[in-house]
């Protein structure tokens, strides 16, 4: 992408719970899960469901505080990825954009995991780095260490 236009870089709380959802994000094995809840709600086959989850993984490692900083070439912070699927601020938060703000992106990791399934279907999944550098691939395997996140029913 461009370089974004260089803007203060807004603080991003801890992530607030979602009312009325059964789903829970507060820590990656939780994520994980709620991730899988969605996809299947999607109705992602399986090889789909773990392409999202390996993409995410690669993004944030299931970490809906993990923030990225993107500097340009004089090091200048130009955007930020925030949440767990590491939304951009600069293309995707503010008015008229896909999310209010960053703060609602973490408060609803929920609709970030939507939007990248919306985004999936769409053929724009390459919008996330882990996906289009390929990074992503090494976490599909059911050794690698991703699936330590599964929960055991």
């Amino acid at each position: 992408p461009p370089e974004a236009p260089t803007s203060p870089v807004e603080a991003v709380p801890p992530p607030k719970p979602i009312s009325g959802s059964n789903l829970q994000w507060d820590t990656p094995k939780l994520a994980f899960h709620s991730t899988r809840v969605l996809c299947d709600e999607a109705g992602l086959n399986v090889a789909q469901k773990n392409e999202i989850c390996a993409t995410i993984y690669g993004e944030s490692e299931f970490d809906n505080r993990a923030v990225c900083k993107n500097r340009n070439a004089k090091g200048e912070v130009t955007s930020i990825d925030v949440g767990i699927c590491q939304i951009n601020s600069y293309w995707h938060c503010g008015k008229g954009k896909t999310f209010p703000s960053t703060d609602y992106v973490v408060a609803h990791p929920d609709e970030a995991v939507k939007f990248m399934i919306q985004m999936y279907r769409a053929g724009q999944i390459n919008l996330w780095i882990a996906h289009k550098n390929g990074r992503y691939a090494q976490f599909i395997p059911k050794t690698s260490r991703m699936w330590k996140l599964k929960v055991l029913a």
